[in-house]
Formats: structure tokens, C-alpha cells, sequence
């Protein structure tokens, strides 16, 4: 567990309630709403808000208010990274001149090619989370919409023996599968595929992201763990979409749970502003059935299991 969250867990315990800290410690900045695949197990291919990319201004206009508070940066929401790689680029390297302890991103592998792979090893990142879902072909493509396996572990591969070449000790790399209907017997070969790479292998547990993939066909029963209070999220994390736009929530697909626009207001006025404390005071009393994004959710207790 990471020291904030001990922290807000202790203030509940005694009563104190949940108090947030002066500016979000984490982060999911989406750099485009751009994606190359449509996923079972993801809302973005029913999105319905406009597709774009920020501006490289817009970035620095977010990550210059937030004064060295932010431990982990996220430099993806509903899109592939990779699309726009030298805006990923930029944005790794002006995130660690702000003093950002760990920026991350996630990607699908299908563009980890060569020339940017040889980039991203050679840049500030400190975390690439690798999704494939699958030990299999068959299993992989038919959960990622569009995704050719063979190229995806080839990528993958390459991109591991370059790291080893290169010497990055600095990288973690995150091979990550969502335990699903159609994939779960395949967790043990898909452990014994990857198990000898420079990696960490997570299972993650499914979620429905706020019954906003209901009716697929892929998910499994959902296990809710015994101790976990309240979604600390509002507490802790904010999610920037590219239009500039402050949502609460890293699961808001559609931009429906807006507190602001960091083109007009400042991000602490933001992160403190009248809206933002109700939500808070809505969660921490259980209130969740009056905050559209929140009624349905159990998505903040999906947790993932660390296999190697």
C-alpha cells in the first residue's frame, strides 16, 4: 500500500474522514482519445465525446500548477499512446523537469516498434504497462478488436532484447492481462510464456467501468474485498481530458463528470473548489447515488495480483 493511501486509511479509522491533500498526488493525463483497437473489455469503442489530441501547451499549462505534488502520472486515458509519440516523448521529458516521481503510460504493443521502442528506453519513463490478454492468438484477437498477436508478441520480444542491449535497469515493464471469461484457463501458460522476461506479470480482476460495458459477454462475477472504506480517488486523483477538461474519475468515458477546464481555472482552484468537496462528502457518507459516474461503480475495489 503507498503511504498516501495509509494515510487517508488511518484518518478514517479515526474519525478525522477523509482529508485530501493540498493538490492531487496521482494523475491520468489523456494525451489523445485516439486508439487503434476496439476491446471487449474496454468502454472506449461505445465513447461518445469528441476525438482529439492535446496540445503540447495545454500539457505544460497542467503540469507547471502542479508543483512537484504528483508521485504518478498516467500519460493515457481512452487512447493508445503510441499514436502520438512525439507528443509522449514531450511529455515524459517535461513531467520529470516537474518533478514527477513515476510517469507511466499503457499501450497495446501494436505500434512498440524499433524506432519508438529505442526511444522510450532512451527516455525518462519509469513504467509501460503492456497489455495482452491472452496466451493465445485466438484468445488475444478476440478480446482486442483489431489486434494481430504474432505482431504483438514480436514487439513485445524485441522490445525486451533492447532493453537488455541497451542496459535500462530503470524501465519496469508491466505485462498485464485482465482475467476475463474468455481467458481465464489460459493464466498459468500465459505466466509460463512470459515469466523468464525482464518483466512484472499482473492479473488484473475485471470490471464493468461503471456498467459501461454491460452486456459483452466477458466478465466474470465480480469479488468484492472485505476491507476497503470508501473510494479514495477524489482524495488523491484527478483525470485530465485532451480538450483541457477536469474530471473526477479516471473511469469517465464520456466526459460526464466534469469539475473544470484547466484552459480557464487553475488546477488548485479546481482540485478545492465547491463542486469537488460535495463529491467528496457524497462518497465519504455514501451518497454515491447522487453522482452519475459513482451510483453504479465498484470499479475502485478491482485490485490485481502480482504473479512474478
Amino acid at each position: 500500500m503507498l503511504l498516501n493511501e495509509l494515510v487517508l486509511r488511518v484518518a478514517s479509522r479515526l474519525g478525522l474522514g477523509y482529508i485530501p491533500f493540498t493538490l492531487p498526488v496521482h494523475m491520468e493525463v489523456e494525451l489523445s482519445n485516439k486508439c487503434n483497437l476496439a476491446c471487449a473489455m474496454c468502454p472506449r469503442p461505445s465513447m461518445k465525446r469528441k476525438v482529439g489530441t492535446m496540445s503540447f501547451e495545454v500539457f505544460k499549462k497542467v503540469m507547471d500548477q502542479t508543483r512537484n505534488s504528483i508521485t504518478l502520472l498516467w500519460l493515457h486515458l481512452f487512447g493508445e499512446p503510441l499514436l502520438t509519440p512525439e507528443l509522449l516523448l514531450k511529455a515524459i521529458d517535461y513531467s520529470k523537469k516537474r518533478g514527477v516521481k513515476e510517469v507511466a503510460a499503457s499501450t497495446n504493443a501494436m505500434l512498440l516498434t524499433g524506432g519508438i521502442a529505442k526511444k522510450l528506453l532512451t527516455s525518462k519513463m519509469d513504467r509501460l504497462l503492456i497489455c495482452i490478454d491472452g496466451a493465445t492468438k485466438k484468445t488475444h484477437e478476440a478480446l482486442r478488436k483489431g489486434s494481430d498477436y504474432d505482431v504483438v508478441v514480436r514487439n513485445v520480444k524485441r522490445f525486451f532484447e533492447l532493453k537488455k542491449r541497451l542496459k535500462n535497469d530503470s524501465l519496469t515493464v508491466v505485462l498485464q492481462i485482465i482475467k476475463l471469461e474468455v481467458n481465464k484457463d489460459e493464466i498459468e501458460a500465459y505466466f509460463e510464456q512470459w515469466k523468464t522476461y525482464d518483466c512484472e506479470i499482473h492479473v488484473k480482476q475485471c470490471s464493468d467501468w461503471s456498467k459501461q460495458i454491460e452486456g459483452r459477454g466477458v466478465l466474470l462475477p465480480f469479488q468484492q474485498p472485505e476491507d476497503y472504506p470508501v473510494c479514495q480517488r477524489p482524495w488523491m486523483d484527478l483525470s485530465i481530458l485532451w480538450d483541457g477538461r477536469v474530471s473526477i474519475c479516471c473511469r469517465d468515458v464520456n466526459g460526464i463528470a466534469i469539475i473544470g477546464n484547466i484552459n480557464k481555472d487553475p488546477l488548485k482552484k479546481v482540485w478545492n473548489s465547491k463542486k469537488m468537496r460535495l463529491i467528496r462528502k457524497f462518497i465519504y457518507e455514501g451518497k454515491l447515488e447522487n453522482i452519475s459516474i459513482c451510483k453504479n461503480c465498484d470499479d475502485w475495489m478491482v485490485s490485481d495480483e502480482r504473479l512474478k
